[in-house]
């Protein structure tokens, strides 16, 4: 844990040990996410390129399906869900500026 702190993170050893282990968690919670989303960007050039080059009749592939990442296994809102919750907020932006506020 010291190597990756100080490796990966880029801490120094007097910050190090001054954290507490949920701070020390939550950087190498945030590396991890921060590394999974650059990798995502190498992945889907990655299935654009297979998906290109698939032959006539094979399905095709996504991104998840050809390098899994750690940031996949978040539960995510469904489409439906995401819309509901933009309409929602043109909602209360229009009550509020009905309002006044």
């Amino acid at each position: 844990m010291y190597n990756l702190a100080l490796g990966e993170l880029g801490l120094m050893p007097d910050e190090f040990w001054r954290l507490t282990s949920g701070e020390l968690n939550a950087k190498m919670r945030g590396y991890v996410v921060n590394r999974d989303l650059e990798s995502a960007n190498h992945r889907n050039l990655f299935t654009l390129m297979a998906n290109i080059n698939r032959k006539k009749n094979s399905a095709a592939k996504e991104p998840k399906d050809l390098w899994p990442l750690d940031i996949d296994f978040v539960d995510a809102p469904s489409m439906d869900e995401r819309l509901a919750f933009y309409k929602n907020i043109g909602k209360l932006s229009k009550k509020e500026k009905e309002n006044g506020v």
